[in-house]
């Protein structure tokens, strides 16, 4: 689905957790056997958990022959080792903390289960998957499929990692996660109900915004041309100041809600402000209201997926509030997470009660989790460390503060001093990657600028690029409601329905399209959002797309667009959006940076996959060998410009 995203959401080349990533709580234990589940005595929290925690390093196999599983030296990248050492060093510190925390988490909740007497079997398991797969409309091979490829989890290590300990929370929480009739409401309506579409245009001062409320008043026909050249707001600047619908319950501030779904279709609002981080003040227009994406009378259908959803943002909040409690009656003590007690203890993980979890359990559970892609980070950094030796380049602390600083300037509002909110970016970023700050910019920002330095002077840019850039970002472009399918001939159907019922049902043929697109689309925003899609615009990548864009007429339904092998779209022309005022000479400098910054990031994977190409390689945890020459094999993750460590 993400390629479907980006040929109809991608908007200007300048330019979240998926229901199933929601569905999911992100902690982690090992299935418990039956036997072991169905011990019923009660015993004192505290005791068991000591217990279990002292025990974790022999219930976990790994433990025991870890040396037999791996050998001393991991790589050898053109002669230089790497060794397991290096490798559980670089596992410990990349993710000691995390695993750690699923050890803690596993000892407290087993422990919690054997005092209620809480048994949960593998045939539970099973049937919670089966239940999942139905709830989101898929039998459980296709599931289970989705599951691995957004997360690169087996079967086995899915219900370990995941559905297991949903299940255990679940019955632990149970009294605390049960949905009320007003909270089912209020998940139906913010995914499901009537929704209102708007324009905006966000301004600095009230003023300014005053006056441009004004002058829209006066004539509301201009209020999208006035948006696109006056809004402060770049994303929806370029489509004319239209936002993504609003449905009930998506913004934190219910009074701003209330106001908006008050405005009439037409219907400009009053200037709003301070608003948003940055204080800024806004005017709205109404441009639609939508019927519900599924109607109130027909909830049965989309019930028990809403339970899911619901269900699993409120066992987030119920599992950290029983983690914390569990953590405090067992006396928890995080030593690796605290630089003064892991010198003292340096050999301890964690204590529980005054008992030790030992570092070597933690590592041991970092390498059987992460050996495989952290490996993958060491070779990708051995290699370009060995090209930075080579011509003598040294990239410093200090690059990689700038590094970060530009990009956080660049991806976050700006302090009220004006600079950059680095923090905020930083924080964000060790999210996303789930990793150390120490390990995200040794191996996440470090080998992006030592490629950038490496392949400086690569770069050139054509007075062609600039101006293709320019028709891209500026000119002209087609605003259309869009539907998506995985099949050629439910394509066909789907358009014959849009062409035809308009007519047998006497109803405008934009309404019928939105329908279709909310019934059958196969891409979930569009599916919610009726069909809207960011304007098509030229050299945007898809030129099958484009052609038959513009030569669509306002009103005007396209033929069946087959862009691969599984994907059909069917295009409604709804309007023809005039190109920007500004010139490419006005926009000339701020095309060619774009262009420099993204052939740069192009001209860096190339040149890295030239030093992959000219290396010799050893996995010895994959028994995989690349001699000079060689095409790597597909899953060598470091022979990609897109390996691990050089993801961003």
């Amino acid at each position: 689905m993400n390629g479907l995203k980006k040929i109809l959401g991608r908007g200007r080349a300048f330019g979240v957790l998926s229901p199933l990533a929601a569905a999911a709580v992100a902690v982690s234990f090992s299935v418990v056997d039956a036997s072991f589940a169905a011990e019923r005595q009660a015993s004192n929290v505290r005791r068991i958990a000591t217990r279990v925690a002292q025990n974790v390093a022999a219930e976990n196999p790994i433990r025991q022959d870890a040396q037999q599983l791996y050998p001393e030296i991991v790589a050898d990248v053109n002669g230089v080792q790497i060794t397991l050492d290096e490798l559980r060093a670089e596992s410990l510190r990349a993710h000691g903390e995390e695993v750690l925390s699923r050890i803690l988490n596993r000892a407290l909740v087993l422990a919690e289960c054997k005092r209620q007497g809480v048994a949960i079997t593998r045939s539970d398991v099973d049937a919670e998957i089966d239940r999942m797969a139905k709830s989101f409309r898929l039998d459980r091979r296709q599931y289970l499929d989705v599951v691995q490829k957004d997360s690169s989890m087996s079967y086995q290590e899915y219900a370990e990692e995941v559905v297991w300990p949903r299940l255990a929370l679940q019955i632990l929480v149970a009294d605390q996660i049960k949905l009320s009739d007003e909270e089912l409401e209020a998940a139906y309506l913010k995914s499901y109900g009537p929704s209102v579409g708007l324009q905006m245009i966000v301004c600095e001062t009230k003023e300014k915004a005053d006056d441009v409320r004004a002058r829209v008043l006066a004539d509301p026909e201009s209020f999208g041309t006035v948006a696109k050249n006056e809004s402060l707001d770049v994303v929806t600047a370029s489509n004319k100041g239209r936002m993504q619908p609003i449905f009930r319950g998506m913004l934190e501030e219910k009074e701003m809600e209330d106001l908006l779904f008050a405005l009439e279709v037409g219907e400009i609002s009053e200037t709003i402000g301070p608003y948003g981080p940055q204080n800024q003040f806004v005017v709205f227009r109404c441009e639609n209201k939508y019927d519900p994406v599924v109607p109130a009378e027909k909830i049965d259908e989309v019930k028990e997926r809403l339970q899911v959803q619901a269900s699993a943002a409120k066992l987030r909040g119920a599992a950290d509030e029983l983690f914390a409690r569990l953590g405090r009656e067992a006396n928890v003590v995080n030593v690796i997470g605290n630089p003064e007690l892991r010198k003292q203890y340096p050999n301890v993980a964690a204590t529980v009660d005054g008992k030790p979890i030992l570092l070597d359990a933690v590592v041991e559970m970092c390498m059987r989790l992460y050996a495989k892609q952290d490996l993958d980070a060491l070779v990708s950094i051995e290699l370009i460390r060995q090209e930075c030796k080579k011509v003598g380049l040294e990239v410093t602390d200090a690059d990689v503060a700038t590094d970060i600083f530009v990009r956080a300037a660049e991806t976050t509002y700006p302090l009220p001093d004006g600079s950059p909110d680095v923090k905020t970016y930083l924080r964000s970023e060790l999210a996303k990657y789930q990793t150390t700050e120490e390990n995200y910019k040794k191996s996440i920002v470090w080998p992006g600028v030592a490629l950038r330095k490496l392949s400086e002077g690569k770069v050139k840019i054509t007075e062609e690029e600039i101006a293709k850039a320019y028709e891209a970002n500026f000119g002209e472009s087609v605003q259309c409601l869009g539907i998506v399918l995985n099949d050629e001939r439910r394509a066909r159907d789907v358009w014959q329905k849009a062409r035809t019922l308009p007519a047998k049902e006497n109803r405008p043929a934009e309404e019928v399209f939105g329908d279709l697109a909310s019934e059958y689309s196969v891409e979930p925003d569009g599916k919610q959002m009726r069909g809207r899609i960011a304007p098509i615009v030229k050299n945007g990548g898809y030129p099958e797309l484009e052609e038959e864009a513009f030569a669509l007429k306002p009103g005007e339904l396209s033929q069946v667009i087959q862009i691969d092998a599984g994907t059909f779209v069917i295009l409604y022309c709804q309007e023809r959006i005039p190109g920007s005022d500004a010139t490419l000479e006005e926009m000339r400098e701020q095309i060619v940076a774009n262009l420099r910054k993204m052939k740069e990031a192009s001209a860096a994977g190339e040149f890295y996959a030239g030093v992959v190409k000219r290396a010799r390689i050893v996995n010895n945890l994959t028994n995989q060998t690349i001699e000079p020459g060689d095409k790597p094999a597909a899953d060598a993750k470091w022979a990609s410009p897109e390996a691990s460590a050089l993801r961003r």
